[in-house]
């Protein structure tokens, strides 16, 4: 009967016809509700929510006992086997409908809550993995002004221009800057302005109302939506239309945004932070920089030495790209080693220290890495895993070229990540573009 009424409440109900199968049933099953009833065949209701308090579930659903003895002892006994609550028998069916229905809602909100815990836990280590990477690395007395900065820059909301060549680490200051300000729960969005056609740019930061040309159906934010609350990086500022740099410059200015195609305001709370690998002050002379959108960024200014301009970070970076690459492999940069990487010019900056570290864990299986061997080299060069001095013997077959690593470490990661192309681009650090590219090479297609 009870089975009937629960079902016309829409309840789905699953019935077992003695407490060992009761037990069984709810280790395969994720319920909302337990009714057990004290007295069963082959196991009893106590034993039975036992032995289901004893199967492990992310939310442990609530218990209802059914007894015939309402006195002290029974409902004492039921409530330590670990039911949740009691109704007497014979039950009055909205007493019962009552009970199952506040229980029922209960174990939602409980799972609700477990969920956004989860989610929550979930982006506090993304969180943690990203300020991680943006750590600040570097030994070199030139490099305390810039930590200086950055703690400046953290404690207030103002602009920010980071300027320096390219592979310097602008991205990675930005980063800094984010996280250790109070926002750094937040979310941090970057833009390279040169990378997005100019006919999209503006659509891409700004978003697209309903109807706002053929096949805007539905309406889109833009990257400063998305950024409300945490900060935008927009990087090669100067590569930006000029018309869209006024139309940032009223962003600043007033904190609201218009949709391409639309009219209605939207007020947005975003830091920005800019970079540019050209001077500034030439990209104004040039006309590439407006020169009030310049002053409006130029709050706090923050210039990054070239690597060979601040040799006496290259230890310590060598150790953190290590680190960071193969965190369970131990390795040694020998003093000889590290003197010739200082003594490089290092045209691409950290950034090529940083392909240099990657490609010695690739290459070389010795715990003693050798980077001046890859120095200026590209990376489709023939290397020799360099052999012990001991070795007599010469090493055993064909020893993989740069490009023969590259696409089996490419195409083992697509694999391993079910063809996804976006989380291989992640994990490879890769452009979306660059990876899709490459695949095409290898002929292979997958997920976005």
């Amino acid at each position: 009967m009870a089975r009937i009424l629960l079902e016309k409440d829409r309840h789905t109900v699953i019935e077992a016809g003695d407490g060992q199968r009761g037990v069984e049933l709810y280790e395969s099953a994720d319920p909302d509700v337990v009714l057990l009833d004290l007295g069963m065949p082959v196991m009893d209701g106590l034993e039975a929510c036992r032995r289901m308090r004893l199967i492990p579930k992310n939310v442990p659903p609530p218990v209802l006992m059914m007894t015939a003895y309402t006195d002290g002892p029974a409902v004492e006994q039921a409530f330590e086997a670990g039911a949740t609550d009691f109704v007497a028998k014979p039950a009055q069916w909205t007493v019962l409908r009552q009970r199952i229905t506040h229980l029922a809602r209960m174990r939602q909100a409980e799972k609700r809550v477990a969920e956004l815990r989860r989610v929550e836990q979930v982006q506090h280590y993304a969180a943690e993995l990203e300020s991680e990477a943006s750590t600040l690395v570097g030994d070199d007395p030139t490099f305390e002004p810039i930590r200086r900065l950055v703690r400046v820059a953290a404690a207030s909301d103002a602009t920010v221009l980071i300027t320096g060549e390219t592979g310097t680490g602008k991205n990675v200051v930005a980063k800094a800057i984010h996280y250790a300000a109070e926002s750094r729960r937040r979310s941090f969005l970057s833009v390279n302005c040169a990378a997005i056609p100019e006919t999209l740019i503006e659509a891409e930061l700004f978003g697209v109302a309903r109807g706002a040309y053929t096949g805007a159906v539905n309406p889109r934010k833009g990257i400063f939506e998305l950024a409300d609350g945490g900060t935008l990086f927009l990087d090669e500022i100067g590569e930006m239309p000029l018309a869209l740099q006024s139309k940032l410059l009223g962003v600043l200015e007033d904190r609201t945004i218009k949709r391409v195609g639309g009219e209605e305001s939207r007020t947005v709370n975003v830091r920005v932070i800019a970079a540019t690998n050209v001077p500034p002050e030439e990209a104004v002379k040039q006309g590439k920089l407006r020169r009030d959108l310049y002053y409006r960024l130029n709050v706090i200014h923050i210039h990054l030495l070239p690597l060979r301009e601040r040799t006496g970070d290259i230890p310590a970076l060598c150790q953190h790209f290590a680190r960071t690459l193969a965190p369970n492999r131990r390795v040694i940069f020998p003093d000889s080693e590290l003197a010739a990487l200082q003594a490089y010019d290092f045209p691409g900056n950290v950034r090529e220290l940083r392909n240099i570290v990657e490609r010695c864990l690739l290459l070389q299986r010795d715990e003693t890495l050798r980077p001046s061997a890859l120095l200026g080299k590209p990376s489709n060069t023939t290397i020799s895993e360099p052999r012990p001095e001991s070795a007599a013997t010469p090493l055993n077959g064909p020893i993989p070229t740069m490009e023969e690593v590259e696409r089996r470490h490419i195409t083992e990661t697509y694999a391993r990540l079910g063809g996804n192309q976006t989380r291989t681009a992640q994990t490879l650090g890769l452009s979306l573009s660059t990876l899709k590219r490459r695949l095409k090479e290898f002929g292979l297609e997958g997920s976005g």
